[in-house]
């Protein structure tokens, strides 16, 4: 669901990471660029408020939310389920989170179609199944 709100808030080039492999702290993490630090931040807050909209699961007590207004990169963690990084171009490049976490031995990287329309939802329980 992360994924699909995101794309709605025209965020490019999102990548869902199975983390199960390879961490213990959450099950999948989401990685997705903007264009600006404003497109960051609000596409960020739009992603939790359809979440919450949605009833996803997700209170606004659960997440922990690292970035703010102006900056070029939010992380927000769903503590054991999913880590969300909204990130502008030149950040996603510099950190190169894709590289640090996909194992390839797993096969634990999902490409997540930018366009709403022919993006299909995957929540949480189908990626795990």
């Amino acid at each position: 669901m992360c994924g699909r709100f995101l794309a709605k808030g025209r965020c490019r080039d999102i990548t869902v990471i199975d983390m199960r492999p390879v961490a213990h702290w959450t099950d999948y993490m989401v990685v997705a660029t903007a264009g600006s630090p404003d497109h960051v931040w609000r596409a960020s807050r739009g992603m939790m408020y359809q979440l919450k909209r949605w009833d996803a699961g997700v209170r606004w007590g659960d997440a922990f939310v690292d970035g703010g207004p102006g900056t070029d990169w939010v992380n927000i963690e769903f503590p054991g389920k999913a880590v969300v990084n909204v990130m502008e171009a030149e950040a996603r490049d510099y950190y190169d989170l894709e590289s640090l976490w996909v194992d390839p031995d797993q096969g634990n990287i999902f490409e997540f179609r930018a366009d709403p329309s022919a993006a299909r939802t995957y929540t949480l329980d189908e990626l795990a199944a």
